[in-house]
């Protein structure tokens, strides 16, 4: 297919899909708990509302209004302040609603307004890192078009919340990362460092990103020889926390909030946890009917599921060792394969602190592992490239099923 045809269809798609997003926002006709988190924080009221909203009496609507009412513009510091203290989360993207509502106010439509661009710069993102990664435009485009239309991706962008800020950088980053391993210059490790810092600033996971990524990269740098990339990478991710502890130094404050919001550790918990990990996975891919009855399963037989995911588990690590054997430390940590190494080991962490009940039952779904499906789509898109080598009209074939697929999803 002609280069140009494919450039029009990718702009069409980000159209349609910033369309649907457009409308998807004007929809939205309640508030929900954590969105009025973000508006209260957003309008640098959070501190005042959790020390002097009224209770046990009857007040006018209007000292109800006036905490999601903006009266200060700037006031990044407190509301920074504010989050420490009575939040888990860093600032950037209340930040960024802060200044968005000072301009569009404060409605139920200004979050997901604000996530469209988030969600068509994730998009692109992952297009670019295919192509890098030697992908044809078919492939990448569809790869950054599959996760943009992939399961609940859309649905996530309806809230006020930081996922889709969370999922751009994401994409943003293992882009600037694959072009630091590849041309190892001041520019992008520069781009390398903001992006680090963003993400940190968006969600505390990032650090796990961060760590699995850097550990896949460094070391390869320094097998092939490669110092300057190796100190570029370790200066931007050093330099990137620097920003993070001067831009929100009272970050510390919030980790006992979040040892509170921990629920005690449970065996029996472990079937119900693991279900909703697979969950949060699958429904990528497949549609939620099919995959709830799954849940069901593992909540009425859990001693079954238990030993089953057990001996999975074991037998996984044997083949892990089988494979170290046949594969040289230069074939397993290829630049090429950060994308998908990083964002697994990534995506296990994150599913091990779900379950091992560091976080929050409900803390698990398509918008929790928005710090990986970016990473996961790019690896797609490689997969699709290699199994499509010898003919090239199966990753046309596939990238249109796909797309089917996930268009239809929206309407069962």
């Amino acid at each position: 297919m002609k280069t140009t045809y494919l450039n029009i269809i990718y702009v069409i798609a980000l159209f349609v899909a910033g369309m649907l997003m457009t409308m998807q926002a004007y929809s939205v006709r309640c508030i929900r708990h954590d969105d009025g988190i973000s508006y209260l924080a957003a309008t640098g009221h959070q501190g005042l509302y959790a020390t002097s909203r009224p209770g046990s009496r009857w007040v006018q609507a209007s000292q109800w209004q006036a905490f999601w009412t903006p009266d200060e513009f700037w006031c990044f510091s407190r509301i920074s302040r504010d989050l420490a203290a009575f939040d888990i989360h860093p600032p950037l993207y209340f930040w960024l609603l802060h200044i968005w509502t000072s301009i569009h106010g404060v409605t139920l439509a200004a979050g997901p307004l604000l996530n469209i661009p988030f969600h068509l710069i994730s998009c692109i993102a992952i297009t670019v890192s295919c192509r890098m990664l030697g992908c044809s435009q078919l492939v990448a485009g569809g790869a950054g078009l599959l996760w943009l239309f992939a399961g609940t991706n859309l649905a996530v962008a309806s809230e006020a919340r930081q996922y889709s800020l969370l999922g751009a950088i994401s994409a943003l980053f293992i882009l600037f990362l694959l072009r630091l391993l590849r041309r190892p210059t001041l520019p992008s490790a520069l781009c390398l460092c903001l992006t680090s810092a963003a993400g940190m600033l968006t969600h505390y996971h990032f650090i796990l990103l961060l760590a699995a990524c850097g550990t896949l990269a460094a070391p390869q740098a320094l097998i092939v020889g490669q110092w300057r990339t190796f100190l570029l990478v370790g200066i931007s991710i050093a330099v990137a926390a620097l920003l993070f502890i001067a831009l929100h130094p009272n970050f510390y404050l919030s980790f006992p909030q979040q040892a509170l919001q921990a629920a005690p550790f449970t065996w029996t918990e472990i079937p119900h946890r693991l279900g909703r990990v697979f969950l949060a996975l699958m429904e990528q891919f497949i549609p939620h009917r099919l995959v709830h009855p799954f849940i069901n399963f593992l909540s009425y037989y859990r001693l079954p599921v238990l030993t089953v995911a057990l001996a999975c588990s074991a037998a996984s690590i044997y083949l892990i060792r089988r494979l170290r054997r046949r594969l040289s430390l230069r074939q397993i940590a290829r630049f090429d394969s950060v994308p998908f190494v990083g964002g697994t080991a990534c995506f296990v962490i994150i599913a091990l602190l779900y379950v091992s009940c560091r976080n929050p039952r409900h803390a698990m779904g398509s918008k929790y592992l928005m710090l990986v499906t970016p990473l996961f789509f790019t690896a797609l898109g490689q997969v699709i490239t290699w199994m499509s080598r010898s003919r090239e009209k199966w990753s046309f074939v596939a990238i249109v099923a796909l797309l089917v697929s996930q268009t239809t999803y929206g309407f069962l």
